[in-house]
C-alpha cells in the first residue's frame, strides 16, 4: 500500500527529469531513481527483521514491522524495473519482460531448496543478514 500511495510522489520524481528533446518524453532511465531509492529499503527490512526475529528477547511485532519497509521496497522495485524494461525495449517489451519473468521464476523455484540447510546451518539472523 506505501508503494501504491507513494505512487504520485515517484511519478512527479521521474518527471523530473529532463526529457528527450526527441520524443518530448523522460526517458525510461528516469524509473532508475526509485529503484535506486527502494534498493536501501528490502535490506533494511531483511536486517530488521533478522536481528529483531529472537523469539524470547523482542516482542513479536517488531519483526513483523520489519515487513513494511521490505514490501515497499520489493514493490517499488518490480514496479519502476518493469517500466524501465517496457521503455527500453520498446516493440520487444513483451520478449524482455517474459525473460525477466522466466529467470525470476527460477530462482524463485531454486534457491528455497538452499534455504532449510543455509537456516540450520547458520543462526536465523546471520542467514538473514547474508540475504539481506
Amino acid at each position: 500500500m506505501i508503494a501504491i500511495v507513494t505512487e504520485p510522489l515517484a511519478r512527479r520524481i521521474i518527471n523530473s527529469h529532463k526529457k528527450d528533446p526527441e520524443t518530448g518524453k523522460v526517458p525510461p532511465e528516469a524509473s532508475v531513481s526509485i529503484i535506486c531509492f527502494a534498493a536501501f529499503l528490502c535490506p533494511l527490512g531483511q536486517l530488521w527483521f533478522s536481528w529483531t526475529s529472537v523469539p524470547i528477547t523482542i516482542h513479536w511485532i517488531w519483526p513483523i514491522l520489519a515487513g513494511i519497509p521490505f514490501g515497499a521496497g520489493n514493490c517499488l522495485i518490480f514496479i519502476y524495473a518493469s517500466n524501465y524494461i517496457a521503455g527500453s525495449y520498446g516493440v520487444y517489451a513483451a520478449s524482455a519482460l517474459a525473460g525477466n519473468s522466466v529467470i525470476r521464476s527460477f530462482f524463485g523455484g531454486t534457491l528455497p531448496l538452499a534455504g532449510p540447510a543455509m537456516y540450520t546451518a547458520m543462526s536465523p539472523q546471520w542467514a538473514g543478514t547474508l540475504l539481506g
